[in-house]
């Protein structure tokens, strides 16, 4: 028989927009016919962003601390309340030993941090660049309905910052 198998994907950033709490389980659902395909699979999304700093008292929040921690007593004072973290600790404080290893762990952990702040660092041009679209947008409707009520170009021009030619062209 099959035991069951959970993947967990652990993020500093947002992947569900809709909620604020850091802990997500998906299940395969059949939605037209509201059928679970197995319960031997799920999937779980862990949002570091989202993580509170008072526990919730779950495993989960134990697990996301010690991945957002970066004080050496944080991460002891996790280790004894969970003995899964104590043993991950001691794995990483042997992977560490080895020079190289540690290097390139460091190295992984660079890149992945520039990865993240491009990430968010588009996401928020992206985000400013929509607003002054829909900004412009905007403005060129309210033209637009201006014009069609006869409105003077010179108060559309005030109103909308749109050029006499701008205004000509809607």
């Amino acid at each position: 028989m099959f035991q069951k198998v959970a993947s967990v994907l652990v993020t500093e950033y947002g992947l569900v927009d809709d909620s604020e709490y850091y802990h997500h389980r998906y299940e395969l659902i059949d939605p037209e016919h509201r059928s679970r395909f197995t319960d031997k699979m799920e999937f779980g999304i862990i949002e570091l962003n989202k993580l509170p700093e008072e526990s919730d008292g779950s495993a989960a929040w134990q697990w996301a601390k010690f991945l957002k921690s970066v004080s050496e007593e944080e991460i002891r004072s996790l280790a004894a309340e969970n003995e899964s973290i104590g043993k991950a600790v001691l794995i990483l404080e042997k992977l560490s030993e080895d020079e190289q290893a540690r290097q390139r762990a460091e190295y992984e952990e660079m890149m992945r941090r520039d990865y993240v702040s491009r990430i968010n660092g588009a996401r928020k041009e992206g985000l400013e660049a929509g607003i002054e679209r829909g900004r412009a947008e905007g403005h060129i409707e309210d033209a637009r309905r201006m014009k069609a009520d006869g409105m003077d170009f010179a108060l559309i021009t005030k109103y909308t910052g749109l050029t006499a030619e701008e205004i000509m062209e809607l």
